[in-house]
């Protein structure tokens, strides 16, 4: 795998530019949560913005909110599709180039499992669920050095 570095990271959607955040209306998000990106979060919730990112031995990486010490994870929506969640232990990921700059984020080996930005007009968030990659913008994300 070639991904970034290990590193303090935004994580951003390249269609929309909105940022993963681990805030919610009422507080700091909670294990099992869905992962949401906000526009402009960085700006709003900065503690909740940033990621440790870290790329294991085998290539793979984790991502973990220092504010919540949460880590990105598996898990359902509330008609049961697989989504990403919050986790408190790592789960690891596959980031692949997607373009210069872009990256594809999925379950290690998981050819339908892609990281989707679930962008829904007139929400100020977007959910990010685990979609088969179909080369569309909403697959690809930036990470952004902080």
């Amino acid at each position: 795998m070639s991904g970034p570095t290990s590193g303090r990271y935004l994580i951003k959607s390249y269609n929309i530019d909105w940022t993963i955040c681990a805030h919610r209306k009422d507080g700091s998000s909670q294990p099992g949560d869905m992962i949401l990106a906000f526009k402009d979060a960085e700006h709003k919730f900065p503690e909740h913005s940033v990621f440790l990112v870290h790329k294991s031995d085998s290539g793979q990486y984790s991502f973990q909110n220092p504010e919540t010490s949460m880590y990105i994870g598996c898990g359902k929506d509330g008609k049961g599709n697989a989504t990403t969640a919050w986790t408190v232990t790592p789960q690891y990921w596959d980031v692949d180039p997607a373009g210069t700059g872009l990256w594809s984020i999925s379950m290690p080996g998981g050819s339908n499992a892609f990281w989707y930005n679930a962008f829904i007009d007139g929400n100020n968030w977007a959910q990010i669920l685990l979609r088969e990659n179909q080369n569309i913008l909403q697959y690809y994300w930036t990470f952004r050095a902080v």
